[in-house]
């Protein structure tokens, strides 16, 4: 498969994509910690410790996102490398 140079434009939608997606993680994981201070008198570790499993579960489900994704884009009909019956 051929390498191809990504262009500018492509490089800045990746970088502001991602900080879109960072500040939204930001924004809800200060919701959720002022929730568990108020209902549940939650300590620093406590609050901590949902940040740490916050962030696991999110890697973990854009891991497995982004392998689906791509596993659907590469059985798609009119991916170039997909594996059609004539080529067997």
């Amino acid at each position: 498969m051929e390498r191809t140079k990504k262009s500018p434009k492509f490089w800045a939608c990746l970088v502001l994509l991602s900080l879109v997606g960072q500040i939204a993680w930001v924004v809800e994981n200060m919701y959720f910690n002022v929730f568990l201070y108020k209902m549940f008198r939650a300590d620093a570790s406590d609050i901590a410790a949902m940040v740490a499993a916050s962030a696991i579960a999110a890697t973990v489900t854009t891991v497995l996102a982004v392998t689906v994704l791509l596993r659907m884009a590469v059985q798609s009909p009119t991916h170039p490398n997909r594996v059609n019956d004539c080529n067997r």
